[in-house]
């Protein structure tokens, strides 16, 4: 079907054509038209003959005058055609003022052949000059139409002449007229000529007519098929792009029906539990009309399609199958399908739906076959993705259950540690005393162990399960930061400092809580790893659409061989273990969790033995409106 359509539009585009062969033709004329006009006045002096200069040269100009007409008219046809209707009327256009240019031609040449001296003038070689060219700009059938035309109006000339309807004007003065034996030769010969010239036009032209339509034909399936390649590249890359399944979705339905030209496109995955097919999604479909639901037990082209096989019908009406009756109810006359196969067999089943007939064949089922592969790689991925954040999600939401529950009995047994250690209940001896403080020390790292989880379960929450966003000014929240740890770092001789650099508002998306934390792991950490009199420096500024926080000291640096892996889950790296043997190791998991849930990025340069510097670029937040006045 699909080569039919190209050979089809190959015939147009030869049509087509047509437009330009018409002002080559009119562009043609000027110089035979121009000679005619001037040459006959030299010719007139040349002894021997006898040139009717005045009538030759008043043709040449009426040629002229014919031929600047038909310039300006073909300007006006050649102008840009609105759609396809337009371009046919330009075709039909071009094909009258073609035949405008044979009238003006064969008139020309009938006049000059009368005044050179009718049949036995020299100039009647140019009639064949001219069918030759209408050989090559018209059909066949039309072609040899002129030709016979051509012979009846010499022929008409020539009786015309004999019957003395018009004068004897040859070119040698008292040459004696042609017997009527030599006219008939003359015809005979001239018919001769003229049906062998447009014979091999013809067979030449319709030659290369043929193979001219071969050639565009061609170059449309070779246009299509790249054009479908690099669709198929496009829609890799895209489905590459994205984990989230329903973005996935829309984009492969959307990508899909553009490609092919489609009405609409739906894809319904397969149910793991049930096997069944659930529609999933769809582009160019009805809102208001929700998808018919497969029945696999029922619909013969649902289990082929899902068994792997590619389909195409061209007039669903007359389908005897459940499914493709559902369709034909909905208005859609033909449909091609194929299945989205991954790495683990099928996972769905592309559908692209078109309103007429006949429109969609075995090419588009190719093409959604092959688009089928990327699909099901690309919704195995993203299903994958979505079975881990549904996992991450549930382990976050254990996570804060339990620790919810364990908080209060741990905070009972600290307290009642804490009266004991303090003396509360009585005198303790040594033994006694050291026995209380470790399974204090050890219920209060629990305490810890079991905020940090509870921190890092709220990180990890789903972006909507978090509630909306605020704007929150970094920089109050780093002057508060600053007080806490102020102390703490001069106990330790540090030189520390904060330095608000630009003019603010510094706001960026988030909660005070989880600003708060954020700062106070990163500044904790740097004041805890420094040695006494080292450095703890901490800068905020503006650049562009985003708000720059680093937290630089001159501590004892991060291994290399760690950098990779912190931020991970209870990791700490060696030379932290040996100066700070208690830790959770998640410090830093809680600050990456916090940072990724407001779309900011953190990025770390150490050396060990040196340093380290954490830069966190937070996305810059909307000043909130101010509230309306009563």
């Amino acid at each position: 079907m699909r080569d039919q359509d190209a050979q089809d539009r190959a015939s147009w585009l030869v049509e087509r054509e047509l437009v330009s062969s018409v002002g080559w033709f009119i562009r043609v004329r000027w110089f035979p038209a121009l000679a005619l006009a001037v040459l006959p006045w030299p010719a007139s002096y040349i002894p021997g003959l006898r040139v009717h200069a005045l009538p030759l040269s008043f043709c040449g100009l009426l040629l002229l005058a014919g031929n600047t007409y038909l310039f300006f008219l073909q300007k006006k046809i050649r102008a840009r055609p609105q759609g396809d209707d337009g371009a046919r009327r330009q075709v039909q256009a071009a094909r009258a003022l073609l035949f405008g240019q044979v009238v003006l031609d064969w008139t020309a040449t009938l006049t000059a052949l009368h005044w050179t001296g009718g049949v036995d003038s020299p100039l009647l070689l140019l009639f064949l000059v001219h069918l030759v060219l209408a050989a090559v700009l018209y059909e066949k059938r039309e072609a040899w139409t002129l030709s016979g035309l051509a012979l009846l109006l010499v022929a008409g000339l020539a009786a015309a002449r004999r019957l003395g309807i018009l004068g004897w004007h040859p070119l040698i003065p008292g040459l004696p007229p042609a017997s009527a034996l030599q006219d008939a030769l003359t015809l005979s010969a001239f018919g001769l000529v003229t049906f062998s010239i447009t014979w091999l036009a013809t067979a030449l032209s319709s030659r290369f007519r043929k193979r001219e339509r071969v050639i565009l034909a061609l170059g449309e399936n070779l246009e299509m098929a790249f054009t479908r390649t690099q669709a198929l590249y496009s829609l890799a890359r895209a489905t590459s792009s994205t984990l989230d399944l329903d973005e996935l979705l829309n984009l492969l339905t959307e990508r899909v029906a553009r490609t092919i030209g489609s009405r609409a496109c739906i894809i319904h995955l397969v149910d793991p539990e049930t096997g069944e097919l659930k529609f999933a999604a769809g582009f160019g479909i009805d809102p208001d009309k929700p998808s018919p639901e497969v029945d696999l037990k029922a619909s013969g082209l649902a289990r082929r399609v899902l068994a792997g096989k590619s389909v195409f019908l061209e007039n669903l009406p007359n389908i005897d199958d459940s499914w493709a009756r559902k369709l034909a109810a909905r208005g859609w006359c033909s449909l091609a399908a194929a299945p989205a196969r991954g790495k683990k067999g099928v996972t769905g089943v592309i559908w692209a739906l078109c309103l007429r007939t006949a429109r969609l064949g075995p090419e588009d089922a190719s093409f959604l076959e092959a688009a089928g592969i990327h699909a099901g790689i690309a919704l195995e991925n993203a299903l994958a993705w979505r079975a881990m954040r549904d996992l991450d999600e549930a382990k976050s939401s254990f996570v804060r259950l339990v620790t919810h529950e364990l908080r209060s009995p741990i905070a009972v047994v600290l307290s009642l540690l804490r009266t004991l250690t303090g003396g509360y209940a009585g005198k303790l001896e040594e033994k006694q005393m050291d026995l209380l403080l470790r399974a204090q020390n050890r219920a209060e790292f629990l305490s810890t162990l079991v905020d940090d989880l509870l921190a890092l379960a709220e990180g990890k929450t789903l972006p909507e399960a978090q509630g909306p966003k605020e704007a929150v000014d970094a920089a109050a929240a780093l002057q508060r930061v600053k007080e806490r740890f102020e102390i703490p770092a001069k106990e330790k001789k540090q030189q520390f400092t904060v330095l608000v650099e630009g003019e603010g508002p510094f706001l960026v998306p988030g909660t005070q809580g989880s600003m708060d934390r954020i700062l106070d792991n990163l500044v904790s950490n740097a004041v805890k790893y420094t040695p006494e009199g080292g450095k703890v420096s901490i800068r905020l500024r503006g650049e562009g659409d985003r708000v720059l926080l680093e937290v630089e000291d001159t501590g004892i640096g991060i291994p290399r061989e760690s950098l990779q892996k912190l931020g991970s889950e209870f990791y700490r790296a060696p030379n932290a273990r040996r100066i700070e043997p208690s830790g959770t190791g998640l410090g830093l998991a809680i600050v990456k969790s916090l940072l990724e849930a407001v779309g900011a990025e953190l990025s770390i340069q150490s050396e060990e033995g040196k340093g380290t510097r954490f830069t966190v670029r937070f996305p810059r937040a909307a000043a909130p409106e101010p509230a309306p006045r009563d």
